[in-house]
């Protein structure tokens, strides 16, 4: 099993399954657990602002989830999950002061 890096943000497959996180290998796969609003640190790349692909497996009904990630100004952003149409569906976006 590869290194990776988690995206900890809860979201519900469709088939009503309460998952925790995501995965990505997009950043620098050495196990670092990101939360929404907090800073992206890759190792010699500073990051302000785009987006990386993430993935995600229910264990109920064995679906792949595929998403994105978006960083602004330097933070985790927002969370999206993408249809089976290939549309970005929002989970989740950081407001500050919440």
């Amino acid at each position: 099993m590869g290194m990776f890096d988690t995206i900890e943000v809860a979201h519900t497959c469709t088939c009503g399954e309460k998952l925790p996180d995501y995965q990505t290998k997009a950043l620098g796969n050495v196990l670092v657990v990101y939360r929404l609003g907090e800073k992206v640190v890759v190792p010699d790349l500073e990051i302000v602002i785009g987006s990386f692909e993430i993935h995600g497996h229910c264990s109920n009904c064995h679906r792949s989830i595929e998403g994105k990630a978006y960083i602004k100004d330097g933070l985790l952003w927002r969370v999206v999950e993408m249809d089976e149409k290939g549309n970005e569906k929002v989970v989740v976006e950081y407001v500050p002061g919440e």
